[in-house]
């Protein structure tokens, strides 16, 4: 669900932004969760031939389920200065404020009284707790003679059958459990008196709305809240980012941490220093995690108010030390900058193109074939040549051709994409200073060993990228998410029950009947003999358990399609090893943008690895962004099959 809301008013030469809500509601079991974000749109203010403006960031991986068994929600706030770098646009400062609502409504349960006396009635168990049931009401009435038996239904576990009431002398005593018959939500209360929950989204006065009246979240000395934020952290714990100082720890010098003023009461977490058009801060919240259930239904908010102003409006509830770090920031003149050489990075293999200088023209020729259904991206940045900064003072340009492919800026940091609409076929090409990087698209172009790195051909009525080449072998993986699946049909435990060989995904991957009717099995099922005979089967090894110690694998031959593991999309993962990794030393994927992937409707952009991450439950995920996540191995992700050819 999402959700945004316009402003009504501005300050001069200011942009406040009001920012983003997380919202989790868990019913009785956990069974059912959701998080919701809402942004209010971000706006600009113009003064004296100055614009300004700031967006409220937030990404996250929606968990399916929420308990406090559970590992952190990924949960990051960060702020862009998204003002255009073309001199037109300011420097702002931020500050943020973060707000939490609760509420709870207790469970009602409603037990079995097969007696009619008032009283629940108690019925048998076995020794791990279960109910003994039986099938028939035979069955139970031969099993347990003279005891009353009744046909029930759990409304917690769903169980239906033949129940046995306790008697005196059972063989598990007379204090057997209740049944329970049905449950109802009584009415939801806030955790903090007085406070309501909001129902009115549309903005009041300095864009104020109902859940800028939630409980303001405080700071002491040791960042972890007083007063009424004391309430939710029972409930609740947050993981701050790297770059989070409290001001008592800050230096008094001008810098890029988040700095809490813990002196006042206002909650206020201050940017350390100006924030220049296209940078982003770093991440102000992580993670969150459940670290205790609620007794019953609950929803639980997170709401952001963000504030962007030019040095002229600053606030006067600054602290003072703030505000001199920050005079003293503004009063400085800026030396001339030492202009560096600069190179041409492309996210696949991100490699270098002008081999250290600038004086001579640098061509790239990339060839991939015509897009199969859904765009094919590819991303570029130039940097400079030591690596300290990203840096170009030169204009791109991308001529289309007959492809119809566009350029699009991704990031402040010079990160540019390329995207080639489906079916399209010619040159297009893109220039950026001194370098000319030309794009073949060619319609169905086959596999052939002359194919690079980060080059596409089509088979079997898939676009297919080369991810590695050792000698006349390939490793190739689906440009596209192909289709929606889970891994596994149940949350059990990798290194107990089940792991990435025992995993249903992993055999419909490799034509076991058994699950032909699944996305993946009708997917093997439809490729063409000629592919399949080039595909060569392959020995693979995946982490056994998330939390194992080096060398804890199992080993799967003759595969034929796979899922990546963790180690080969990120390098070595943390407790990984190069056993994990079809190509030890070798990069497969160099940035967060070479992970991006589109996907074939209505799939996800999230895609699946075989990797065991976080609990013994959760497989690891590339997020649509392209960062690491994880979740439930239950849930339909996005699946991109790899598999090694002979060319």
């Amino acid at each position: 669900m999402e959700e945004n809301n316009k402003k009504g008013k501005f300050k001069k030469r200011a942009s406040a932004v009001t920012a983003a809500l997380l919202v989790i509601a868990l019913l009785l079991t956990g069974t059912y969760a959701y998080i919701a974000l809402g942004q209010h749109d971000s706006n600009e203010a113009m003064g004296s031939g100055t614009k300004y403006d700031a967006t409220l960031n937030e990404e996250y991986e929606p968990p399916t389920d929420w308990k406090v068994s559970d590992p952190a929600v990924s949960k990051k706030i960060n702020v862009t200065n998204t003002g255009l770098t073309d001199g037109t646009y300011g420097d702002v400062y931020i500050r943020v404020q973060l707000r939490e609502y609760m509420e709870i409504a207790p469970i009602s349960y409603v037990y079995y009284d097969v007696n009619n006396d008032g009283t629940p009635d108690l019925y048998m168990t076995n020794p791990d707790g279960s109910y003994v049931i039986f099938d028939t009401q035979t069955d139970a009435q031969t099993a347990y003679p003279g005891h009353t038996v009744a046909e029930l239904t759990d409304a917690v576990s769903g169980q239906t059958g033949w129940f046995v009431q306790t008697q005196a002398g059972d063989m598990n005593g007379q204090y057997g459990k209740y049944v329970i018959k049905e449950f109802t939500s009584g009415t939801a209360g806030s955790l903090v008196s007085g406070v309501t929950r909001a129902t009115d989204a549309d903005y009041g006065e300095e864009g104020h709305n109902g859940e800028c009246d939630y409980t303001l979240h405080v700071w002491d000395e040791n960042v972890t809240g007083y007063s009424d934020t004391e309430l939710f952290l029972a409930y609740v714990k947050w993981t701050l980012g790297d770059d989070v100082i409290t001001i008592d720890e800050w230096d008094g010098t001008s810098m890029a941490k988040w700095i809490i003023d813990t002196s006042s009461e206002d909650g206020w977490i201050y940017w350390g220093e100006a924030l220049a058009p296209g940078v982003t801060t770093s991440n102000l919240l992580e993670a969150i995690q459940l670290i205790q259930q609620p007794d019953g239904t609950f929803y639980y908010v997170i709401h952001s108010d963000m504030e962007a102003v030019s040095y002229e409006e600053l606030w006067s509830d600054l602290p003072d030390s703030l505000r001199a770090a920050w005079e003293a920031q503004e009063s400085q003149v800026p030396e001339e900058p030492e202009v560096p050489e600069f190179g041409l990075f492309y996210s696949e293999g991100n490699k270098l193109y002008n081999e250290g200088t600038t004086s001579s023209p640098v061509n790239l020729t990339i060839n991939l074939t015509s897009p199969v259904g859904a765009a094919t991206e590819r991303y570029f940045t130039t940097q400079a040549v030591d690596g300290s900064a990203n840096y170009s003072t030169d204009t791109w340009a991308l001529d289309p051709g007959a492809t119809g492919a566009s350029l699009t800026a991704e990031t402040a940091k010079q990160v540019y994409k390329v995207s080639i609409p489906v079916g399209a076929t010619g040159t297009a090409k893109l220039t950026v200073g001194s370098y000319t990087v030309t794009i073949n698209v060619t319609d169905s172009q086959a596999a052939s060993s002359s194919l690079n790195v980060g080059e596409t051909f089509a088979e079997s009525g898939v676009e297919w990228r080369v991810l590695a080449k050792e000698g006349n072998q390939a490793l190739i993986i689906a440009e596209h998410v192909l289709f929606n699946q889970r891994v596994h049909n149940a949350n059990t435990n990798w290194d107990t029950t089940v792991n990435w060989g025992g995993a249903e995904l992993c055999k419909a991957l490799n034509g076991n009947s058994s699950y032909s009717t699944t996305a993946a099995g009708e997917w093997y099922a439809g490729l063409d003999s000629a592919f399949k005979s080039k595909v060569v089967p392959t020995t693979i090894k995946t982490k056994k358990e998330f939390d194992g110690s080096s060398g804890d694998y199992i080993t799967l031959a003759d595969q034929k399609f796979f899922l990546l593991s963790e180690d080969e999309v990120y390098g070595t993962s943390a407790g990984g090893d190069t056993a994990n990794n079809l190509y030890p030393g070798t990069t497969l994927f160099t940035d967060i943008s070479s992970r991006k992937v589109t996907a074939l409707s209505p799939s996800s952009t999230s895609w699946w690895l075989r990797s065991p991450r976080q609990s013994n439950f959760a497989a690891a995920l590339v997020s649509s962004g392209g960062g690491a996540a994880s979740t439930t191995v239950m849930t339909a992700y996005g699946v991109r099959p790899a598999c090694i050819i002979d060319f």
